[in-house]
């Protein structure tokens, strides 16, 4: 049989363990949220006029990039897009990129 001592120690551990887990899980909450919001107050998109690692100045191209607005107001924005203009004829020939899919990123088909 436990004596008291070794009762409030493994009633300590296990109020520990319990306490750690949830500390854990609200620092990770936490930095969601943050994140979260972080995001919701950026612009919906830009014009990128330099990438990192790229040997020139400027792009070559125009590339557009963003989120497209859903609902009224726009105030969910779920699809990211990439635009690129047309190098050849711009008002006949757009191509606009939507990533995603299920099970793959759609960036991967972007690059080949």
């Amino acid at each position: 049989m436990a004596t008291p001592l070794q009762r409030d120690n493994a009633m300590m551990s296990l109020m520990n363990s319990v306490v750690m887990k949830y500390a854990r899980w609200s620092w990770s909450w936490f930095l969601l949220f943050v994140l979260f919001i972080n995001t919701q107050s950026a612009a919906s998109h830009s014009i990128i006029k330099t990438l990192p690692g790229y040997h020139d100045d400027t792009l070559p191209f125009t590339l557009e990039t963003g989120y497209i607005g859903v609902g009224e107001g726009d105030e969910k924005q779920i699809f990211y897009y990439y635009f690129f203009e047309s190098e050849r004829d711009p008002e006949n020939d757009p191509l606009l990129w939507l990533t995603g899919g299920p099970g793959c990123s759609g960036l991967c088909g972007l690059a080949f």
